[in-house]
């Protein structure tokens, strides 16, 4: 399976890495390594995930698991 971020979701993923990273040093690293192994699961298990549209599905992260507008 081929994932693809669009580009307003890639620089939204840098600037929470760079948040991070500004917060303690380290942790835009662990953040951005627990979304490369959520990135993996996806890949391996697709239909895994909660159905939000036709065409799109959720997947929370575990570390980082607070996103108030999707509930995780």
């Amino acid at each position: 399976m081929k994932i693809k971020f669009l580009p307003r979701a890639q620089q939204e993923l840098f600037e929470t890495i760079e948040f991070y990273e500004q917060q303690l040093e380290g942790l835009g690293v662990l953040f951005y390594q627990e979304v490369a192994e959520a990135i993996d699961m996806i890949s391996l298990f697709p239909q895994r995930w909660q159905l939000i549209t036709k065409m799109s599905r959720k997947c929370c992260l575990h570390k980082f698991p607070y996103d108030p507008l999707r509930n995780c």
